[in-house]
């Protein structure tokens, strides 16, 4: 199980928490969230010329995905796992 907390920009903090529910050992992860919206996160590491190569693939319900702010707001949560993906990849690098 994650949690995460982060505080918004208008300075309301934001919890989510997610489980695995598939894993396979040192390939892929399907992680489900517990809190809205419920999104699905598959996590597929495979072998790529200069490293490693990360895909994240989003599954969320029908109903959340058709809300233009849900959206954005979804948009947005994505790109900052992946930012922090890179930061914690790059910064192990250097260790």
């Amino acid at each position: 199980m994650q949690y995460f907390v982060r505080r918004e920009d208008d300075g309301r903090l934001w919890a989510s928490a997610c489980v695995v529910t598939e894993l396979t050992d040192q390939h892929s992860a399907l992680t489900a969230a517990i809190t809205p919206p419920h999104i699905e996160v598959l996590h597929l590491v495979t072998p790529a010329q200069q490293g490693t190569q990360l895909q994240l693939t989003i599954r969320c319900p029908a109903r959340t995905a058709k809300r233009q702010a849900q959206k954005r707001h979804m948009a947005d949560s994505i790109q900052a796992e992946v930012d922090r993906y890179k930061k914690l990849i790059e910064s192990a690098d250097r260790a």
